[in-house]
């Protein structure tokens, strides 16, 4: 069960929905260290991730950032309790999120994880 904060918001991403007439509404959050994860609703779940961003970035500067470590990652996200997301069409993977579905904590205690796990992810991966 959501916790009150996650009741909160998650009535304000309906209320998004409706007024935009929208299929899918996202908030966008910059977080205290400086890095952008989104709130968004699939289905009665609130979900906080990263919009494939981190691996996009990380995937497309070579030049400034070691190759894409699925092991490492892998780690990183299991200590802040978020998980790595895959989609694949035709075989070929085509997008990477970061993501944590809220359970019974805050709102803001999940965004701030995910933004922490974004700002650990691109550490790991500097040149």
């Amino acid at each position: 069960m959501p916790s009150q904060s996650g009741a909160e918001l998650s009535a304000l991403l309906h209320a998004a929905q409706r007024l935009t007439g929208a299929k899918r509404v996202s908030l966008k959050c910059e977080t205290s260290v400086l890095e952008t994860v989104y709130a968004e609703l699939r289905g009665d779940e609130i979900v906080i991730h990263d919009g494939g961003e981190t691996w996009l970035y990380i995937a497309g500067h070579s030049n400034t950032h070691k190759a894409w470590d699925d092991e490492l990652v892998e780690r990183l996200c299991v200590e802040r309790a978020v998980t790595v997301e895959r989609e694949f069409d035709g075989g070929d993977l085509v997008a990477l999120r970061l993501e944590r579905v809220l359970q019974d904590e805050g709102v803001a205690d999940v965004v701030a994880a995910v933004g922490d796990l974004v700002d650990a992810v691109f550490d790991a991966h500097n040149i």
